[in-house]
């Protein structure tokens, strides 16, 4: 019977970082020796390498190489490389438990194999198992400059879960029974430029709530149950003058008098229009026509409309006719114009103006954010340009406040 005797038996794994990919084989040196214990330099020597799962269980995986010694009787190979005889080397379950790896020799070179031993694959080997790790479901990640991406095709689930986990139809399933999710929390959710559709923030700042992103504007999740809260569905708010409404121009064609319009009635103002509007008023005064938010919400959009009730000579001038929302956040008696929420109706008057001449007007791309139980004012006025600054206009007014 041969007699092969392998001595410096040396197994080394090269594993790079945890986001490259791991090498698929083990390195392996010996020393081979003859019958007399001297080493059999620059010859082709039969291996056959089988890595099991205990000193005699059953092969897992087993391959043939047929290395040559270098003068010194060493053979440097790399078992994963050869010529496979059964299993697959990526696909050992390094984590499943201790594996052994049996070594068989023909020192001529054949595969007259003679089993020279078998031995524990130690802690080295294992790092194998890191290869598992990157490419399973469990841990794909990879680094893109200062993200880190998870490959995942399916699923990613966090605690132990319950039933079907993570569900089949979730990216991220998050289980708990006595913990929540904390979504990011923002003085102003004005403060993200271009947020993408559905981004999901808690605004600190009143109005205070969760908001989302809708086609570049931000969207206020509201309650039933909160004293700020309500319907997440819009309002559309109107205003109708009831009968005809009077507006005035002064001196320079600045606005004179302007007109408070509420639902289905509408009152002059008590003194011309200015910066602010006091409805405090006296007994018996008709001057309220101000509702209040019982939600928070934004404003949207609003629309005017003003039909003519009496025939007007404006021969060289121009009358504009505006619709101007006014608030008192307090909220109290004091109101003033609320920024951007005004509408210029079109086309202006001029000419020859007969009865039912109409004019109206939308703006659209609101984004104002308003506060439960602040009050509105909706308020017509005109401004006139040319030859006559001094006039009087009647006419229908009404309006609509689309608030979500």
């Amino acid at each position: 019977m041969k007699k092969v005797t392998f001595t410096l038996l040396v197994l080394f794994l090269f594993v790079l970082n945890s986001f490259a990919q791991v090498p698929q084989k083990i390195n392996y040196q010996a020393v081979i020796r003859n019958a007399t214990g001297l080493p059999v330099p620059n010859q082709a020597v039969g291996m056959r390498l089988t890595v099991q799962n205990g000193p005699v269980g059953a092969a897992i995986y087993t391959e043939t190489q047929l290395p040559t010694t270098n003068p010194f009787g060493l053979v440097n190979l790399q078992i994963g490389t050869g010529t496979v005889v059964t299993g697959t080397f990526a696909l050992i379950p390094w984590a499943t438990g201790n594996k052994y790896l049996k070594i068989e020799a023909d020192i001529s070179g054949g595969s007259a194999y003679v089993l020279v031993g078998t031995v524990e694959l130690v802690s080295v080997p294992y790092a194998l198992n890191a290869s598992t790790a990157i490419t399973s479901n469990d841990n794909r990640w990879t680094a893109a400059g200062a993200n880190i991406l998870n490959n995942n095709v399916g699923g990613v689930g966090i605690g132990p879960g319950s039933g079907t986990f993570p569900a089949n139809d979730a990216v991220l399933d998050i289980w708990s029974t006595t913990k929540g999710i904390l979504i990011p929390r923002v003085a102003s959710a004005a403060a993200i430029s271009s947020p993408s559709d559905g981004l999901l923030v808690y605004q600190t700042n009143a109005p205070k709530g969760f908001y989302y992103s809708k086609t570049g504007s931000w969207v206020r999740l509201t309650d039933a149950n909160d004293a700020s809260g309500g319907s997440n569905g819009g309002a559309i708010i109107p205003f109708a003058s009831g009968i005809p409404v009077a507006l005035t121009t002064i001196a320079g064609g600045l606005a004179g008098t302007p007109s408070f319009v509420g639902f289905g009635s509408s009152a002059p103002s008590v003194s011309i229009l200015g910066s602010t509007i006091d409805l405090t008023g006296a007994a018996g005064t008709l001057l309220n026509f101000a509702f209040s938010m019982p939600r928070s919400g934004t404003i949207k959009s609003m629309t005017a409309y003003f039909s003519t009730t009496a025939a007007l000579s404006l021969i060289g001038s121009t009358v504009t006719i505006t619709a101007q929302l006014y608030s008192s956040t307090s909220p109290d008696n004091s109101f003033t114009a609320v920024p951007g929420a005004t509408v210029t109706l079109a086309p202006s008057l001029s000419g020859i103006i007969s009865i039912g001449a109409i004019s109206n007007g939308i703006t659209t791309g609101l984004n104002i954010p308003v506060t439960a139980q602040t009050r509105f004012l909706l308020v017509f006025s005109t401004q006139a340009a040319g030859i006559s600054l001094i006039t009087t206009t009647a006419g229908y007014a009404s309006a609509g406040l689309s608030i979500e």
